[in-house]
């Protein structure tokens, strides 16, 4: 799999998948009237899912954001974004500087500065590639699909791994965040450069195929309306049930745009069990009037949030059609 996060901030910040969240989101910051993560003198960090990866020589990753900075740059500080080892171990990043954006490799080489190329309010969309090797690595920057920076160079910092993309505000440096996507060049989709793109969050509207699973209204009519908050809830709505195989499913509302490219569909779940013995479910997606299971996952007696990413329709096993997206079903089934 090619495409390994996701990120839209329509449902505000998960600290499961965030770390070191000191700021905010708001849910009409974004580009879109939707939600995005305003970095303001703070930041975030996101272990990058499946890592850490490479570590030596000709791993590459790929980065993409929309970044709309909010204030006149004057001085050089903080972390546009780019990839990390650790916390504070840098492999190539990128910082906001009053001339422009430097880049970096390794925690403090500066590399070489980008002149001109950050607006105040103006929404722009970066996109950072990443190879790493000693001789014929490469780091080369795309704002709005077009090559600002590109240089074949040594990137090869210790045995460091790509492990987490970091975002850091400063004194400097204020800004906006949304529509975040992550990738590498290792599976047969999603293995490049994925574009502008769009992250838009999608919530339960209605019953699907199945409802076998009883609601914290102690029936199974109308489950969907336990599982619809954009904000999980924790025990206040929800369903559950003991038997395994049993299962739900549940209908979207239509995509809001028509999109040319669907590059993914993330599926994100809070889940916990409620007694001592091993317990677990599995995602149900439902195309083409056939249900698609996804991975086992192993639940404790706290609430977990997971997801999966589902690069290409089931069904077709061809990229996801805006009709795809609109008739599919998506749910989970009990396991074990």
């Amino acid at each position: 799999m090619s495409l390994l996060f996701l990120e839209g901030f329509d449902d505000g910040f998960h600290s499961e998948r965030w770390s070191d969240v000191w700021d905010t989101t708001g849910a009409s910051y974004g580009r879109h009237g939707d939600g995005a993560y305003l970095d303001n003198n703070q930041k975030a960090r996101v272990n990058i899912p499946g890592g850490p990866y490479g570590g030596a020589v000709d791993a590459d990753m790929y980065l993409g954001f929309a970044f709309k900075p909010t204030s006149t740059l004057t001085g050089s500080d903080g972390t546009l974004g780019g990839f990390f080892d650790e916390a504070t171990v840098g492999i190539v990043w990128m910082r906001p500087d009053s001339n422009g954006i430097q880049i970096y490799r390794g925690s403090s080489t500066l590399h070489t500065t980008v002149t001109n190329v950050l607006t105040v309010d103006e929404w722009a969309y970066w996109e950072l590639y990443v190879k790493i090797n000693n001789t014929t690595g490469e780091i080369t920057l795309k704002k709005n699909g077009s090559t600002v920076y590109t240089d074949t160079t040594d990137t090869y910092v210790a045995s460091y791994y790509f492990n987490s993309v970091r975002f850091e505000g400063s004194a400097y440096h204020y800004g906006y965040y949304d529509d975040i996507y992550i990738c590498s060049s290792s599976g047969t989709v999603n293995n490049t450069y994925l574009g502008d793109i769009r992250v838009d969050a999608l919530v339960p509207s209605g019953n699907g195929n199945s409802s076998q699973l009883t609601g914290s209204d102690a029936d199974s009519t109308d489950n969907y309306l336990h599982v619809d908050e954009v904000t999980q809830d924790g025990d206040t709505s929800y369903v559950e049930h003991a038997t395994s195989g049993n299962k739900d499913t549940y209908a979207y509302d239509n995509l809001a745009v028509s999109p040319g490219t669907i590059h993914g569909i993330s599926v994100a779940t809070y889940a916990k069990k409620t007694d001592t013995a091993a317990k677990s479910f599995r995602r149900v997606l439902r195309s083409g009037g056939t249900d698609y299971t996804g991975s086992d996952v192993s639940l404790g007696t706290g609430y977990v949030f997971t997801e999966e990413i589902f690069e290409t329709d089931p069904d077709t096993a061809s990229a996801w059609t805006e009709s795809g997206v609109n008739a599919m079903e998506v749910g989970f089934e009990v396991r074990p």
